[in-house]
């Protein structure tokens, strides 16, 4: 299909990448516009944001521009919408009116829809009527992760205490000692304790329960801890095979990627990881120095599936196949921003997606080893 056809939100097209690129490249002028809508025909609302809301709101819209546009890119308005159910249990628990993002909705479909094709309209209308709907029937609080039913849950409510109290000393030994006595396996540790309270906490920071310096606290103490028991480990014999681990460019957030490449190191795998925010063309050269059987892309965010593109894109461009045995190096994708559009990943040319580090190990060897 080509930009003139009738609209399909369920198949992506030139028309939705020629629509997301529009919003992408007037994001903050589009941002900054239904801002002073937003401000104009909503006083009320405004009058809650200080003495300068157009400058809170023009943020706030342009971070939705591109939420929006990364929604049209996949065809996957439920993208869009299932962001701003999110920001509706941010802004409950905050006892900010839920009023002010269908304000929010309202202001951006004044803005953009007059400035697209009459044709494109309707790629940009499902996103804002569906993500309408959700403010109306989503939840209102996110339920905690942690349950009694997890076999270690006294484990992992011990060590989210010690974190929160800010004692990583403490919340080390928790770790360590039940490790060290048998307790519970270092793969365990990761799965059971690491992974539910890391979720717990990024729940605890939306409903504004603990800060940014907590979170980040949470965070450099758990990969001070996962550093600290991997070596405990008995890992595999080395397979031979090399994995290179790497966040997309402008995603900061590693923790899951870094528990990733360490179940891979643990199944036999010699890992490259490469950390957060890397740029396409510098992982494509440590695919190559490295001569990398597999990558894993990390994208938190929906903002950052383009990044996740583009980076493909490079590296089957520049390092199609290793250098070292011949074979077509393969890319896996993972992260929160997959998570509701798990199908996204084959619109932009990844050989699978994971969702866990387990599934990630099993799907590489699947890929690498037949």
């Amino acid at each position: 299909m080509t930009r003139g056809q009738s609209a399909n939100p369920g198949l992506r097209t030139e028309q939705h990448q020629f629509l997301a690129q529009l919003l992408w490249s007037r994001q903050k002028e589009l941002g900054e516009r239904a801002a002073w809508y937003l401000v104009k025909q909503f006083s009320e609302a405004a009058k809650r944001y200080g003495p300068v809301p157009q400058e809170h709101w023009r943020e706030h819209l342009a971070g939705r521009i591109g939420e929006l546009a990364a929604a049209v890119d996949a065809a996957q308005p439920e993208i869009f919408a299932n962001q701003l159910a999110w920001a509706k249990i941010a802004f409950v628990a905050r006892q900010v009116p839920v009023a002010d993002l269908e304000h929010s909705l309202t202001a951006l479909w004044a803005t953009i829809l007059p400035e697209v094709d009459p044709q494109d309209a309707p790629l940009v209308q499902v996103a804002l009527e569906l993500a309408r709907q959700r403010l109306h029937t989503g939840p209102i609080e996110a339920p905690s992760r942690l349950t009694v039913e997890s076999r270690h849950h006294r484990l992992a409510a011990e060590y989210l205490l010690a974190i929160l109290q800010g004692d990583r000393v403490r919340a080390s030994r928790v770790v360590v000692g039940a490790v060290s006595a048998g307790q519970i396996s270092v793969p365990e540790a990761y799965t059971e304790i690491f992974v539910p309270v890391q979720r717990e906490l990024g729940r605890m920071w939306h409903m504004g329960e603990v800060n940014v310096a907590e979170e980040h606290f949470s965070t450099a103490t758990t990969l001070m801890v996962m550093s600290q028991i991997l070596p405990l480990a008995q890992a595999a014999p080395s397979n031979g095979r090399v994995m290179l681990a790497a966040s997309v460019e402008e995603n900061t957030h590693d923790l899951g990627l870094r528990m990733v490449a360490d179940f891979f190191e643990l199944a036999g795998w010699r890992v490259v990881y490469l950390g957060a925010s890397v740029p396409a063309e510098d992982l494509a050269m440590g695919v190559k120095d490295f001569q990398a059987d597999l990558v894993a892309i990390s994208a938190a965010l929906p903002v950052h599936l383009r990044a996740v593109e583009d980076t493909i894109a490079v590296l089957r461009a520049t390092c199609e196949r290793s250098s070292r045995t011949g074979r077509q190096v393969k890319i896996i994708v993972g992260g929160n921003a997959f998570w509701d559009a798990p199908e996204v990943w084959r619109l932009f040319g990844a050989d699978g997606f994971a969702r866990n580090a387990v599934e990630a190990v099993k799907l590489g060897e699947q890929l690498v080893m037949r």
